[in-house]
């Protein structure tokens, strides 16, 4: 429906939302009923950011960090800072060109990948992802855990604001460019389109 949506496919042919068969709908709309599906597409140029997320990740590698030292909110900002100042050097320090169409966009996101660097210093293999391979290219991708509900492997689903890349860097694995989200939609507005009776 999403992509369909999107990109004016017009694959449902005009066909009503008239019956769902729902399977654990406890689960899909109480547990996850507020959870969002999501379609990103890949952004032009952004293969040209992976250098930002590899320098930064080796700045920061090194840093001894909890999760509960960064629930300290004046020394969550002190890092942050610090990670931004370390993004902004390596834009900054001409060693790498960006294009230029994407220069206010990088700038723009640098609060987000510091945060998320510093996340993904603290997220646990095994836990909050696995290290899998991909059934389509036989590569080591990482694949998010929903371990706060049911511990299933999301294979195909990608973190964004850079953690998904700043994983990869932390295992060294072949970086996948960052996505640009284009639509969305909740369980509950989804099954709010098909008919009450």
């Amino acid at each position: 429906y999403l992509r369909d949506s999107f990109k004016g496919l017009n694959t449902r042919i005009g066909r009503e939302f008239a019956y769902a068969i729902v399977d654990e709908v406890d689960s899909m709309l109480l547990d996850e009923g507020a959870k969002i599906t999501k379609l990103s597409s890949p952004r032009p140029g952004v293969e040209y950011l992976a250098p930002i997320f590899l320098l930064t990740w080796q700045s920061i590698s090194e840093v001894d960090v909890t999760e509960e030292a960064l629930e300290n909110k004046e020394y969550y900002k002190f890092l942050c800072d610090k990670v931004e100042e370390k993004i902004s050097s390596i834009i900054d320090g001409g060693h790498f060109s960006f294009p230029n169409y994407l220069l206010d966009y990088i700038r723009s996101q640098i609060p987000d990948w510091s945060k998320s660097a510093l996340k993904s210093l603290v997220m646990q293999e095994n836990k909050h992802y696995v290290v899998a391979t991909d059934e389509d290219t036989q590569e080591q991708v990482i694949a998010p855990v929903d371990y706060i509900n049911s511990g299933v492997i999301q294979s195909k689903t990608n973190w964004d604001k850079g953690v998904h890349q700043f994983l990869q860097a932390k295992h060294s694995l072949k970086m996948q460019p960052e996505g640009l989200m284009t639509s969305f939609i909740s369980n509950l507005s989804f099954f709010s389109m098909y008919d009450k009776n």
